[in-house]
Protein backbone atom coordinates (compact mmCIF):
# COMPACT_ATOMS: atom_id res chain seq x y z
CA UNK A 1 0.00 0.00 0.00
CA UNK A 2 2.81 2.52 0.81
CA UNK A 3 4.77 2.04 -2.36
CA UNK A 4 1.23 2.35 -4.18
CA UNK A 5 0.46 6.30 -2.32
CA UNK A 6 4.96 6.73 -3.33
CA UNK A 7 3.80 6.09 -6.82
CA UNK A 8 0.91 8.11 -6.78
CA UNK A 9 2.79 11.09 -5.64
CA UNK A 10 5.10 10.86 -8.19
CA UNK A 11 2.89 10.88 -10.49
CA UNK A 12 1.25 13.70 -9.57
CA UNK A 13 4.25 15.46 -9.14
CA UNK A 14 5.52 14.58 -12.97
CA UNK A 15 2.08 15.95 -14.40
CA UNK A 16 3.25 19.72 -13.54
CA UNK A 17 6.26 20.01 -16.13
CA UNK A 18 4.77 17.27 -18.38
CA UNK A 19 3.92 17.72 -22.08
CA UNK A 20 0.65 16.57 -23.82
CA UNK A 21 2.18 13.42 -24.73
CA UNK A 22 3.59 12.65 -21.43
CA UNK A 23 0.42 13.74 -19.51
CA UNK A 24 -1.50 10.93 -20.99
CA UNK A 25 0.90 8.56 -20.50
CA UNK A 26 1.39 9.59 -16.43
CA UNK A 27 -2.73 9.97 -16.00
CA UNK A 28 -2.57 6.28 -17.35
CA UNK A 29 -0.26 5.15 -15.00
CA UNK A 30 -2.63 7.05 -12.09
CA UNK A 31 -5.07 5.47 -13.43
CA UNK A 32 -3.80 1.96 -13.09
CA UNK A 33 -2.80 2.15 -9.61
CA UNK A 34 -6.14 4.16 -8.91
CA UNK A 35 -7.80 0.61 -9.63
CA UNK A 36 -5.44 -1.54 -8.06
CA UNK A 37 -5.65 0.31 -4.65
CA UNK A 38 -9.92 0.01 -5.81
CA UNK A 39 -9.99 -3.42 -6.12
CA UNK A 40 -7.71 -4.07 -2.55
CA UNK A 41 -10.58 -1.38 -1.13
CA UNK A 42 -8.78 1.27 -1.18
CA UNK A 43 -10.32 5.21 -2.09
CA UNK A 44 -8.60 8.06 -2.49
CA UNK A 45 -10.12 11.21 -1.06
CA UNK A 46 -8.91 14.66 -1.85
CA UNK A 47 -9.37 18.27 -0.64
CA UNK A 48 -7.85 21.31 -3.09
CA UNK A 49 -7.16 24.28 -1.93
CA UNK A 50 -5.46 27.72 -2.59
CA UNK A 51 -3.34 28.83 0.12
CA UNK A 52 -0.93 31.99 0.60
CA UNK A 53 2.97 31.20 0.03
CA UNK A 54 5.90 33.12 0.12
CA UNK A 55 9.28 32.42 -1.47
CA UNK A 56 12.04 34.75 -2.20
CA UNK A 57 10.78 37.97 -0.78
CA UNK A 58 7.78 37.78 -2.47
CA UNK A 59 3.78 36.56 -1.67
CA UNK A 60 2.07 34.56 -4.10
CA UNK A 61 -1.24 32.32 -4.42
CA UNK A 62 0.18 28.21 -4.41
CA UNK A 63 -2.56 25.35 -5.39
CA UNK A 64 -2.30 22.87 -2.51
CA UNK A 65 -3.79 19.36 -2.26
CA UNK A 66 -4.33 16.76 0.73
CA UNK A 67 -4.91 13.09 -0.34
CA UNK A 68 -6.42 10.66 2.04
CA UNK A 69 -6.54 6.95 1.58
CA UNK A 70 -9.33 5.24 3.70
CA UNK A 71 -10.31 1.47 3.71
CA UNK A 72 -13.98 1.27 1.67
CA UNK A 73 -15.33 -0.50 5.61
CA UNK A 74 -13.67 2.43 7.07
CA UNK A 75 -16.33 3.57 9.92
CA UNK A 76 -15.14 6.92 8.80
CA UNK A 77 -16.44 7.29 5.80
CA UNK A 78 -19.95 8.65 5.06
CA UNK A 79 -22.04 6.76 2.31
CA UNK A 80 -25.06 7.72 0.11
CA UNK A 81 -26.18 6.66 -3.27
CA UNK A 82 -24.57 9.25 -5.36
CA UNK A 83 -21.38 9.89 -3.01
CA UNK A 84 -18.93 9.23 -0.61
CA UNK A 85 -16.69 11.21 1.28
CA UNK A 86 -14.57 11.11 4.81
CA UNK A 87 -14.69 14.30 7.37
CA UNK A 88 -11.46 16.37 7.39
CA UNK A 89 -10.44 19.27 9.46
CA UNK A 90 -7.38 20.86 7.02
CA UNK A 91 -4.67 22.02 9.73
CA UNK A 92 -4.84 25.05 8.38
CA UNK A 93 -7.86 25.45 9.84
CA UNK A 94 -7.33 23.33 12.99
CA UNK A 95 -4.95 26.59 14.40
CA UNK A 96 -7.37 28.59 13.63
CA UNK A 97 -9.98 26.61 15.57
CA UNK A 98 -11.01 28.05 19.03
CA UNK A 99 -10.93 25.89 21.71
CA UNK A 100 -14.00 23.85 23.10
CA UNK A 101 -15.50 25.20 26.21
CA UNK A 102 -16.81 22.73 28.44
Amino acid sequence: MKGVVQEIKRDIVRLVDANPTERLSIEDDLSTDLEGMTNLGYYIFGIRRVIPGFANGQSSLVMMVTLYVSHSRSPKLVKDKEKMVIPALLAEVARRAEPLST
